[in-house]
Protein backbone atom coordinates (compact mmCIF):
# COMPACT_ATOMS: atom_id res chain seq x y z
CA UNK A 1 0.00 0.00 0.00
CA UNK A 2 3.04 2.42 0.93
CA UNK A 3 4.72 1.46 -2.33
CA UNK A 4 1.12 2.60 -4.32
CA UNK A 5 1.17 5.84 -2.36
CA UNK A 6 5.01 6.57 -3.09
CA UNK A 7 4.60 5.79 -7.00
CA UNK A 8 1.83 7.85 -7.14
CA UNK A 9 3.06 10.95 -5.21
CA UNK A 10 6.22 10.73 -7.73
CA UNK A 11 4.02 10.61 -10.86
CA UNK A 12 2.10 13.49 -9.43
CA UNK A 13 5.10 14.98 -9.07
CA UNK A 14 6.55 14.50 -12.42
CA UNK A 15 3.15 15.87 -13.81
CA UNK A 16 3.67 18.69 -12.37
CA UNK A 17 7.13 19.77 -13.44
CA UNK A 18 6.10 18.41 -16.80
CA UNK A 19 3.11 20.86 -16.72
CA UNK A 20 5.38 24.09 -14.97
CA UNK A 21 8.00 23.15 -17.49
CA UNK A 22 5.28 23.40 -20.83
CA UNK A 23 4.25 26.42 -19.37
CA UNK A 24 7.93 28.07 -19.41
CA UNK A 25 7.97 27.02 -23.19
CA UNK A 26 4.46 28.21 -23.66
CA UNK A 27 5.66 31.71 -22.04
CA UNK A 28 9.16 31.94 -23.72
CA UNK A 29 7.32 31.82 -27.05
CA UNK A 30 4.74 33.78 -26.02
CA UNK A 31 7.28 37.04 -24.84
CA UNK A 32 9.83 36.23 -28.12
CA UNK A 33 6.87 36.83 -30.14
CA UNK A 34 5.34 39.73 -28.21
CA UNK A 35 9.38 41.34 -28.09
CA UNK A 36 10.52 40.73 -31.71
CA UNK A 37 11.22 43.53 -34.19
CA UNK A 38 8.86 43.68 -36.94
CA UNK A 39 10.62 42.85 -39.81
CA UNK A 40 11.45 39.11 -38.48
CA UNK A 41 7.86 38.34 -39.22
CA UNK A 42 9.05 39.48 -43.18
CA UNK A 43 10.70 36.80 -45.53
CA UNK A 44 14.14 37.83 -46.23
CA UNK A 45 15.52 39.56 -49.22
CA UNK A 46 17.82 38.33 -52.22
CA UNK A 47 18.96 40.29 -54.93
CA UNK A 48 20.27 38.87 -58.10
CA UNK A 49 22.68 40.83 -60.70
CA UNK A 50 20.62 39.98 -64.02
CA UNK A 51 23.39 41.88 -66.16
CA UNK A 52 25.18 38.29 -67.48
CA UNK A 53 21.64 36.89 -67.95
CA UNK A 54 21.50 36.17 -71.43
CA UNK A 55 18.15 36.16 -73.46
CA UNK A 56 17.02 32.56 -73.02
CA UNK A 57 18.79 31.52 -70.33
CA UNK A 58 17.45 30.78 -66.70
CA UNK A 59 18.81 30.94 -63.16
CA UNK A 60 17.89 29.30 -59.80
CA UNK A 61 18.41 31.43 -57.14
CA UNK A 62 17.37 29.99 -53.30
CA UNK A 63 14.72 32.50 -51.43
CA UNK A 64 13.47 31.04 -47.84
CA UNK A 65 14.65 27.21 -48.50
CA UNK A 66 12.96 26.75 -52.11
CA UNK A 67 14.24 27.22 -55.70
CA UNK A 68 13.45 30.30 -57.41
CA UNK A 69 13.72 30.14 -61.03
CA UNK A 70 14.37 33.75 -63.20
CA UNK A 71 13.93 33.25 -66.76
CA UNK A 72 14.67 36.40 -69.27
CA UNK A 73 12.58 35.26 -72.28
CA UNK A 74 12.92 35.97 -75.93
CA UNK A 75 10.72 38.01 -77.89
CA UNK A 76 9.97 34.24 -79.32
CA UNK A 77 8.93 33.12 -75.80
CA UNK A 78 6.64 35.97 -75.33
CA UNK A 79 4.93 35.91 -78.86
CA UNK A 80 4.29 32.52 -77.74
CA UNK A 81 2.58 33.48 -74.84
CA UNK A 82 -0.17 35.37 -77.10
CA UNK A 83 -0.97 31.95 -78.54
CA UNK A 84 -2.72 28.99 -77.20
CA UNK A 85 -4.97 31.03 -74.63
CA UNK A 86 -7.60 28.61 -75.22
CA UNK A 87 -5.76 25.54 -73.83
CA UNK A 88 -5.04 26.98 -70.49
CA UNK A 89 -6.10 26.10 -67.17
CA UNK A 90 -6.35 29.87 -66.10
CA UNK A 91 -4.89 32.17 -68.70
CA UNK A 92 -6.21 35.40 -67.21
CA UNK A 93 -4.25 34.19 -63.74
CA UNK A 94 -6.91 34.77 -61.30
CA UNK A 95 -6.88 32.24 -58.87
CA UNK A 96 -2.90 32.56 -59.30
CA UNK A 97 -0.39 33.92 -56.50
CA UNK A 98 1.60 36.85 -57.88
CA UNK A 99 2.17 40.44 -56.70
CA UNK A 100 -0.22 43.05 -58.14
CA UNK A 101 2.21 43.86 -60.35
CA UNK A 102 2.26 40.72 -61.94
CA UNK A 103 -1.11 40.49 -62.25
CA UNK A 104 -1.05 40.77 -66.18
CA UNK A 105 -0.69 38.36 -69.53
CA UNK A 106 2.87 37.70 -68.61
CA UNK A 107 2.64 37.84 -64.78
CA UNK A 108 5.43 39.57 -64.38
CA UNK A 109 6.78 42.90 -63.42
CA UNK A 110 8.72 43.27 -66.52
CA UNK A 111 7.75 41.26 -69.84
CA UNK A 112 11.29 40.05 -70.65
CA UNK A 113 11.83 38.46 -67.12
CA UNK A 114 9.41 35.85 -65.50
CA UNK A 115 10.44 35.25 -61.87
CA UNK A 116 8.55 32.11 -60.27
CA UNK A 117 8.70 29.43 -57.43
CA UNK A 118 10.39 26.65 -58.96
CA UNK A 119 7.97 23.67 -58.21
CA UNK A 120 5.00 22.37 -59.89
CA UNK A 121 1.89 23.06 -58.15
CA UNK A 122 0.42 19.42 -57.72
CA UNK A 123 3.52 17.85 -55.83
CA UNK A 124 6.34 20.42 -55.39
CA UNK A 125 8.11 19.06 -57.80
CA UNK A 126 11.35 20.40 -59.52
CA UNK A 127 10.52 22.32 -63.09
CA UNK A 128 12.67 21.77 -65.87
CA UNK A 129 12.61 24.74 -69.05
CA UNK A 130 11.46 23.57 -72.44
CA UNK A 131 12.28 25.50 -75.34
CA UNK A 132 11.90 23.52 -78.21
CA UNK A 133 9.00 21.00 -78.03
CA UNK A 134 7.29 19.14 -80.88
CA UNK A 135 3.46 19.75 -79.66
CA UNK A 136 3.40 23.06 -77.93
CA UNK A 137 4.78 26.37 -78.01
CA UNK A 138 7.03 25.18 -75.03
CA UNK A 139 7.44 26.35 -71.22
CA UNK A 140 8.10 24.25 -68.24
CA UNK A 141 7.75 20.70 -67.06
CA UNK A 142 7.11 19.09 -63.67
CA UNK A 143 9.90 16.45 -63.50
CA UNK A 144 7.30 14.29 -61.79
CA UNK A 145 4.36 13.63 -63.68
CA UNK A 146 4.74 15.62 -66.38
CA UNK A 147 2.34 18.75 -66.04
CA UNK A 148 3.32 21.52 -68.63
CA UNK A 149 3.09 25.22 -67.85
CA UNK A 150 3.75 28.05 -70.34
CA UNK A 151 6.59 30.99 -70.49
CA UNK A 152 4.16 32.76 -67.88
CA UNK A 153 3.93 29.41 -66.04
CA UNK A 154 0.12 29.15 -66.40
CA UNK A 155 -0.71 25.65 -66.47
CA UNK A 156 -1.76 23.66 -69.59
CA UNK A 157 -5.36 22.46 -69.03
CA UNK A 158 -6.03 18.43 -68.57
CA UNK A 159 -3.06 18.51 -66.58
CA UNK A 160 -2.54 17.12 -63.16
CA UNK A 161 -1.58 20.26 -61.77
CA UNK A 162 -4.76 22.81 -61.81
CA UNK A 163 -2.61 25.61 -60.65
CA UNK A 164 -0.37 28.60 -61.82
CA UNK A 165 3.03 28.71 -60.83
CA UNK A 166 3.54 30.64 -58.13
CA UNK A 167 5.00 34.00 -58.23
CA UNK A 168 6.96 35.23 -55.34
CA UNK A 169 6.74 39.23 -54.42
CA UNK A 170 9.74 40.90 -56.11
CA UNK A 171 10.89 44.06 -57.83
CA UNK A 172 13.56 45.36 -60.16
CA UNK A 173 16.35 48.07 -58.99
CA UNK A 174 17.85 48.73 -62.45
CA UNK A 175 19.37 45.49 -63.62
CA UNK A 176 19.19 44.01 -59.78
CA UNK A 177 16.02 41.49 -58.95
CA UNK A 178 15.03 42.09 -55.36
CA UNK A 179 13.00 38.75 -54.65
CA UNK A 180 10.77 38.86 -51.01
CA UNK A 181 9.37 42.02 -51.38
CA UNK A 182 7.46 43.79 -53.51
CA UNK A 183 7.30 47.35 -54.69
CA UNK A 184 4.40 49.01 -55.58
CA UNK A 185 6.46 50.92 -58.28
CA UNK A 186 8.62 48.77 -60.41
CA UNK A 187 11.69 51.05 -61.87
Amino acid sequence: MADTKSRRFVYRSLLKLMGVVGLGFVAYALLGSLLTGRDEGRPPVVTVDLSTLEPGAMLVQEWTGRDVLVLHRTESMLAALRQGEAELQDPASQTSRQPPGAANQVRARRPQYFVAIAQGTDLNCPLRLVTDPSDWPGGFVDRCRGSRYDFAGRVLAGQEAQRNLAVPPHHFDGRTLVIGRSETVSR
